[in-house]
């Protein structure tokens, strides 16, 4: 048995090869790759299509990158038992729900003049605090408020102790390297630390570790804050919807097993189904996304991306821009729940 945590790209890999429940199917990553290629031209897909949310922030400042860590640090866990109602937000004067859900709190409270992305107001935040600021328009509240709370004081507080109370900073700190940031944010910050262990080895997927370096990336379009010269090191984030979207496209499938089990009950966080679900969804990306680039060369296919720009980020982004847009034929495979605070 070895102690070296392997990265979620060798973590990916090795679920991949010795999965049971789950399997990634090499024989459609080229024709699914290809229809992802052409939708990508349709719509002149980019990191820029980042900003295009109605909920995200647009400016390229210190504040957007407060705004995304806040919004990253609590990005898990919305989905509701079926005899629940929906966990919803109410912002001007429309209804959010799953992580937009989470983007119309944040935007809702700093309209209200709470500073929920400034460090030095989270680092103490309330369970009553919280209970206003999360407040939910249906009967339903958002899942694991208690533990949002645990997330912001210790982000709030690390950030306060270590990098004066700046996001930037902390950002600054890794030199333009995506994997530094990832790799600081885990060690330093447990509520991001999303690791487990598979057979004999440690695997890790720091899914919102990852998805934070992502995000600063998209909005900063590849600049200032957001230039991370080995982007293309970061995989996709293993959560429920691009699981589906990829049984969707047929690269990867359950056991029946498993699938009666997703019909039937939650999946346990670290168990062998949850690992092999979220270690297969990075493997299948990353063929993916190394077919897509190989079509790219061979010239075959027109598309507005170029080779070097093409990562794992941007082929997540699609996924679940795609999964959303599709969510009537997805409802045909099985969507995974697991209660955890890492996604």
């Amino acid at each position: 048995m070895t102690d070296r945590i392997l990265s979620p790209k060798e973590s990916g890999e090795f679920i991949a090869k010795n999965s049971k429940k789950v399997r990634v199917f090499q024989d459609k990553i080229e024709e699914a790759s290809a229809a992802i290629l052409k939708s990508m031209e349709e719509v002149k897909y980019s990191m820029k299509t980042w900003k295009m949310h109605s909920l995200h922030p647009k400016e390229m400042t210190e504040a957007t990158a407060n705004w995304i860590f806040v919004v990253d640090s609590l990005n898990f866990s919305f989905w509701v038992k079926e005899e629940q109602e929906p966990f919803m937000v109410k912002f001007h004067e429309q209804l959010y729900s799953d992580y937009e859900a989470l983007c119309a709190i944040v935007n809702r409270a700093l309209e209200d003049n709470i500073a929920l992305t400034s460090p030095k107001y989270y680092q103490s935040i309330t369970l009553s605090d919280a209970k206003f600021v999360f407040r939910s328009a249906t009967s339903t509240p958002i899942p694991l408020l208690e533990k949002r709370v645990e997330h912001l004081q210790e982000a709030g507080g690390i950030l306060c102790s270590n990098y004066s109370g700046s996001v930037v900073e902390l950002i600054k700190s890794c030199n333009h390297s995506a994997l530094l940031l990832v790799q600081k944010i885990v060690s330093e910050f447990a509520s991001f630390r999303d690791e487990g262990m598979y057979e004999t080895k440690r695997v890790s997927f720091y899914k919102r570790a990852q998805i934070f370096v992502a995000d600063i990336w998209a909005c900063f379009e590849g600049q200032g804050f957001g230039q991370f010269d080995d982007i293309s090191e970061l995989t996709m984030f293993a959560d429920y919807r691009v699981p589906q979207c990829l049984q969707l496209l047929g690269i990867i499938d359950y056991s029946e097993e498993l699938r009666r089990k997703i019909c039937k009950e939650e999946i346990s966080p670290g168990s062998e189904e949850e690992l092999e679900i979220r270690g297969c969804s990075i493997y299948a990306v990353e063929c993916l996304r190394d077919a897509m680039k190989s079509q790219i060369k061979q010239g075959g296919i027109s598309t507005c991306i170029s080779c070097n720009d093409l990562n794992s980020v941007i082929v997540d982004f699609y996924l679940w821009d795609f999964a959303t847009s599709n969510s009537d034929q997805l409802k045909q495979f099985p969507e995974h729940h697991t209660r955890t605070h890492f996604y």
